[in-house]
């Protein structure tokens, strides 16, 4: 096989200066150039350069047809297409200006496995959408493949490389076999070859029809992990897609689509152009189709009693179902950004299950506390009920208030408490019963109750039963994947279920490091026992997830932590618990806080699980750190709704008035919360003028915490502090303590917590003037976790950076961001 000499030394590249693009850095290399990473002089704004190998330029005539393509393809402007800047040569290089789009290559993504159906087919779609813009005005792209699709941070698709393929094909149609057949028996075309089309494998004229062949290929790859004709060489493999059917195409999690996914890729596929789908449009119009089947199911209503008033309650459920399919017109969830159908909190049933009493041995509570968590799962499923959160309920597992006083004080409708008891056997499980009531709490009334003994294998059974009859009583309609959450059966593996709900006892119900370390040897077990767990595979996952964002940010544990998380949604592909477990995985120091990654993945959790509060006060979490604030108070309310005594929401919601600079306010949610005075209400104090309160308060924390700290929790506590003597300035004050907070804020261990005080170090440098001090950990801050532009743009502590052209600069660059993620979020 003949060799080409493609080396492009990284050392003559970088540094250098193209016409008006100064190339930066190196970000990937292909069979037809290397694209770098430049910043455009003309217009302050970074941009991907492709710089072209010599051979495809070499030919005069070849060069000006490119040059002619990339400026066709320039006016594309599609949200799924990179944008082409420019075209241009330079000192005998050949080079092409794109959008820098941030994200990874579908090529990437797919060596992690295939994708979920739902998912494949909205990249699909918009690929599909991008195409036919581009056919529209005439332009053909000739050489997609997994390769020259970009997932973008916000995780859509966007296609580049407009313009090439041309570059590729012979110059004159008469010589395009004999071209075709050189190149091969070469090599030069193993890079795509799995992605032509029949016309261009035998070196015939591609047209948009080829484009529609490629990107079947691309779905099939998608929703498989493997290549319809991918054979061992180059040669086999265009001899395959010339001559051979596509291998067949299973679709494990397509449900009843899948017949209609099998017959758009075998459309693509034809070998005959004239028999596959003749406009992309075309294509796009089935896609959507199965878009909307895969994300939204028919609203099935439970099967009621035959009383009347049951059946009074069916009619009604199937009234609903009718309204809500004809409003949302067949879609129920949106997985791209994160909207759900959902009816709002305020506008479903409000329910709230206690834990149930354990009536058995003493050491057998964690079984009823798991009883009672997996009806909770099951009824939070429901998109008509708005389920309170376990942390709410907690409070009341042993309290002497009446249900109807619990009921007002958690402000819910109804209330499903009960009793378990596990009679176990000398030679087996023994047997379960469960008693369940469900109260009415406007009058106290006793609406449903049941008394369920059975074998103990039959607990899944029970509990499915039991979530059922509730939703029947409530009258709420219920979704088709609802109606399969409510049947589902965990596991198979009664041990494993076991030791399962054993690790939720202790990490639910305990808060403290050991608590948690122990129950992750609980899950772990689990899925030893049964390695097709998937809830069990998600637990393990948060609890890893959990020491690696604040214990232990080692490789072992992330790697751990993506295995787990990778088995459950495998397994299950719409379990919102691993969702989360992702995005708090992703959202570390070590994996460079991807922001948009991490909110998509929060977004698809409460997508799948709209009751989920922890997912809200997670996803506020990170809204807030990069200042869009108002969607972090939004979700908190949402959570404070569904948990009304989740101890992170409130405080977060006083934070986000806090970095939102409405001080009344962020005071005022402070005491509602009844929290101990702390550095939050120092801020809001000062800022309101409040000198002698926020001094007296100062003293009382400093007494409490001595300066210097000696450990870095102590540093993060004291930072306030450093601010504190700053604004008075206090110089000596300041550096008598700075010095060993910078030491411990340059986290060795690599922990992801420590971004707040990198922020204040900065803070305090620049109440002191040190612009260039001061500068250097306002990036640091940013660049580890805490790009919260509106704090930064009206700190009062930064004012006297104002002008300086490196925080200008900073600022802008800041604020570019932060703009391009609220746009996302308000899609």
């Amino acid at each position: 096989m003949r060799v080409i000499d493609r080396r492009l030394a990284r050392s003559t590249m970088i540094g250098r200066t193209l016409t008006h693009y100064t190339i930066v850095g190196e970000l990937g290399r292909g069979g037809m150039g290397i694209v770098y990473r430049a910043l455009d002089a003309k217009l302050g704004r970074e941009v991907a350069v492709k710089v072209l190998h010599p051979e495809y330029v070499a030919d005069p005539e070849r060069r000006r047809r490119f040059i002619q393509e990339a400026r066709a393809a320039a006016v594309l402007e599609h949200p799924h297409i990179a944008v082409v800047y420019d075209v241009g040569e330079e000192d005998g290089v050949t080079f092409i200006a794109m959008q820098l789009v941030r994200g990874e290559r579908l090529r990437d993504l797919l060596a992690r496995g295939r994708l979920p159906a739902s998912r494949a087919v909205e990249l699909a779609l918009e690929v599909a959408e991008g195409l036919a813009n581009a056919h529209d005005k005439g332009i053909v792209h000739r050489d997609l493949s997994p390769g020259n699709i970009m997932v973008t941070d916000e995780g859509h698709a966007r296609i580049i490389d407009f313009g090439l393929a041309k570059l590729t094909e012979p110059i004159s149609d008469e010589h395009a076999e004999a071209e075709t057949k050189r190149r091969t028996e070469t090599g030069l075309l193993m890079g795509t070859a799995g992605y032509m089309a029949p016309e261009q494998a035998r070196g015939k004229p591609a047209d948009h029809r080829s484009d529609i062949f490629t990107l079947g290929i691309v779905l099939y790859e998608m929703l498989s992990a493997v290549s319809p004709f991918k054979r061992p060489s180059g040669p086999e493999t265009l001899n395959a897609i010339i001559n051979d059917a596509e291998r067949p195409l299973t679709l494990p999690d397509a449900g009843e689509t899948s017949s209609e996914l099998r017959r758009i890729v075998r459309k693509c596929l034809a070998k005959d152009p004239r028999d596959r789908y003749q406009t992309m449009k075309d294509l796009v119009v089935d896609l959507r189709d199965v878009r909307r089947r895969l994300e939204s199911g028919p609203i099935v209503p439970l099967v009621a009693s035959s009383s009347p008033a049951s059946r009074g309650r069916r009619w009604v459920g199937l009234a609903l179902a009718a309204l809500v399919l004809a409003t949302l017109a067949g879609s129920v969830l949106y997985l791209r950004t994160g909207f759900s159908a959902t009816p709002a909190v305020g506008e479903r049933q409000r329910i709230a299950i206690l834990v149930f009493r354990n009536l058995g041995a003493p050491e057998d509570e964690y079984f009823a506390a798991g009883v009672t968590e997996e009806i909770t799962t099951r009824l939070s499923g429901i998109s008509q009920l708005a389920v309170i959160s376990r942390g709410s309920v907690l409070p009341y597992t042993n309290t002497d208030k009446t249900l109807q006083d619990v009921g007002r004080e958690l402000g819910v409708d109804y209330i499903l408490h009960g009793s378990v008891r596990w009679q176990a056997a000398k030679d087996g499980p023994g047997l379960v019963r469960v008693t369940p009531q469900l109260i009415r709490v406007a009058d106290d009334t006793q609406v449903w109750a049941d008394t369920y003994e059975r074998r103990f294998e039959e607990i899944f059974a029970v509990q499915s039963d039991i979530a059922t009859r509730v939703t029947e009583q409530l009258g709420a309609a219920v979704l088709a994947p609802e109606r399969r959450m409510l049947e589902m059966r965990p596991t198979d593996n009664l041990e494993a279920y076991k030791e399962y709900i054993r690790g939720s006892f202790l990490y639910f119900h305990n808060y403290g490091i050991p608590s948690r370390l122990e129950a992750l040897k609980h899950y772990e077990r689990a899925v030893e026992l049964d390695p097709g767990f998937a809830a069990g595979h998600a637990a393990v996952a948060t609890a890893v997830a959990w020491r690696f964002f604040y214990q232990e940010p080692t490789q072992e544990w992330e790697d751990r932590g993506n295995a787990a998380i990778e088995k459950a949604l495998a397994l299950n592909p719409n379990l919102a618990e691993a969702y989360v477990a992702r995005a708090n995985l992703l959202w570390t120091q070590p994996r460079g806080f991807p922001h948009a990654q991490a909110l998509r993945e929060f977004r698809r959790a409460i997508a799948l699980n709209p009751n989920s509060a922890e997912a809200r006060v997670a996803i506020a979490r990170v809204y807030e750190h990069v200042g869009l604030l108002d969607e972090a108070r939004e979700e908190l309310t949402m959570a404070m709704e569904l948990d009304p005594a989740n101890t992170e929401a409130g405080p977060r919601l006083a934070l986000a008035y806090l970095w939102q600079h409405d001080y009344e306010r962020a005071l005022a949610e402070l005491k509602a919360w009844g929290a101990p005075a702390s550095w939050n209400t120092v801020t809001a104090l000062e800022h309101l003028g409040r000198e002698d309160e926020a001094s007296t308060l100062v003293a009382r924390l400093v007494q409490a915490s001595p300066q210097p700290p000696e450990s870095l929790d102590a540093a993060i506590g004291s930072r306030y502090y450093v601010v504190f003597l700053a604004r008075r300035g206090n110089r000596s004050g300041v550096d008598a303590i700075l010095p060993r907070l910078e030491a411990f804020a340059q986290n060795p261990q690599g922990l992801s917590h420590v971004h707040h005080l990198h922020y204040d170090i900065a803070r305090a440098h620049a109440l002191l003037g040190r612009k260039g001090d001061a500068l250097t950990w306002l990036r640091k801050a940013a660049a580890e976790g805490f790009p919260c532009y509106p704090l930064f743009a009206k700190d009062p502590n930064l004012a006297g950076m104002a002008g300086d052209a490196g925080f200008e600069a900073f600022m802008a660059g800041m604020k570019a961001q932060w703009e391009r993620l609220r746009a996302e979020a308000r899609r």
